[in-house]
């Protein structure tokens, strides 16, 4: 392993060591995980510009299937989000977390974009999200809102 990805310095995870084959540095990549590092960094990077790690930001709340923003922004998670969402066993379109319970203390929410659980609850929660959110950024990984004024 070599040393500590210096985009992580300022971190909880500032000293993770990463295997070279899970950053496509030993190559190509032909597992999900070189993605999902890639996909962590760029969220990161979003967030850190739009000041998600501001003591009075808000929480993180992830809709994909894992959040990693609240450790690396050493910031409570939601209190009311699953540790990971999984459909049709930690949700389903019938059965899922209330809109005011689960965005009650968020101040960012982050959609990924490409998959499956986050196209779901998307949907789920389209009318809360317009209502109390604004896009404020988007990579092409994911799109980023933010809590409007008041709301």
């Amino acid at each position: 392993l070599k040393g500590p990805d210096p985009r992580l310095a300022g971190t909880a995870l500032h000293d993770l060591r990463v295997h070279p084959r899970h950053t496509g540095e030993e190559g190509p990549c032909d597992t999900g995980s070189c993605n999902d590092y890639a996909r962590m960094l760029s969220g990161l990077a979003l967030l850190q510009k739009a000041g998600a790690g501001a003591s009075d930001a808000g929480r993180v709340l992830t809709l994909n299937f894992s959040n990693p923003f609240p450790i690396l922004l050493d910031k409570p998670s939601p209190r009311a989000a699953p540790i990971w969402f999984h459909k049709d066993r930690s949700f389903s379109e019938t059965d899922f977390t209330p809109p005011e319970a689960l965005f009650g203390d968020v101040g960012f929410v982050m959609i990924a974009r490409n998959e499956g659980n986050a196209e779901v609850l998307s949907r789920i929660y389209h009318d809360s999200l317009a209502r109390d959110f604004t896009q404020v950024a988007e990579d092409p990984h994911w799109l980023l809102l933010r809590r409007k004024n008041g709301a």
